[in-house]
């Protein structure tokens, strides 16, 4: 007799709850397109809390944790050229 294994489904998150606070439309039309064109598994749930009722889309931590990861790459970098200046300003260049 063959034992037949339940397969286990990963979690379906929102973004508040991987975030653990609110999103905002931006941020979860970004996360949607990019589902859209990674063509990542999503669902969906009601919710009710802090000012929003309504349908959320979920997604699974993994595919999560990829989106921010990427974001991250493509988001533009404050660095701090406070030193670079000071230098610049202390050298003796002729022009």
């Amino acid at each position: 007799m063959e034992k037949q294994q339940a397969e286990v489904q990963p979690a379906m998150l929102s973004l508040y709850d991987y975030l653990k606070r609110p999103a905002g439309s931006v941020l979860g039309k970004q996360v949607a397109e990019y589902a859209k064109l990674r063509k990542a598994r999503f669902g969906t749930k009601e919710v009710n809390h802090h000012g929003y009722q309504g349908t959320v889309y979920t997604y699974t931590k993994a595919f999560l944790d990829e989106c921010f990861n990427a974001k991250k790459v493509f988001e533009p970098k404050h660095e701090d050229l406070t030193e670079l200046n000071t230098q610049l300003m202390n050298d003796n260049l002729p022009f």
